[in-house]
């Protein structure tokens, strides 16, 4: 069994009574790999 030993950065907005509204993450020499945005909410 292998693992992968990686380090990167991740950022995450939040809103007050939301939550986390986008979240980005960052290799490690601080490209952007991927992100997450809310795009609405159900109540």
């Amino acid at each position: 069994m292998s693992f992968i030993d990686k380090t990167f950065k991740s950022i995450d907005w939040i809103a007050e009574n939301v939550g986390s509204i986008r979240s980005e993450s960052y290799s490690e020499s601080d490209k952007l790999q991927s992100y997450r945005v809310l795009k609405s909410i159900e109540k």
